[in-house]
């Protein structure tokens, strides 16, 4: 990953779903707004636990400084166990 990245992140529930509608808003969103996903971030997890190892990637990426700004396609797809979760996640 360059450093100033712009990542997206999707989540789905099961393993039954996938990521394209996700992505596709995420992708849409981000080019009218002039920007580019460099790199996508996606787990097949539960909302309710934040123990993903793709949103701990993400984290460990915003952490040094790699990442310029991270697009998900609701807030739900972080968390659905509160704002207090929600923040945690991107409090990097």
């Amino acid at each position: 990953m360059k450093d100033g990245a712009v990542v997206g992140y999707i989540r789905v529930s099961s393993a039954g779903q996938d990521y394209a509608y996700q992505r596709s808003a995420i992708d849409v969103a981000a080019r009218a707004r002039g920007e580019r996903v460099d790199e996508w971030f996606g787990d097949v997890a539960s909302g309710s636990t934040l123990e993903r190892p793709e949103l701990a990637r993400l984290g460990a990426a915003l952490d040094v400084g790699r990442v310029r700004q991270v697009w998900v396609w609701r807030l739900d797809r972080l968390t659905r166990s509160g704002i207090s979760d929600m923040l945690g996640a991107v409090a990097h």
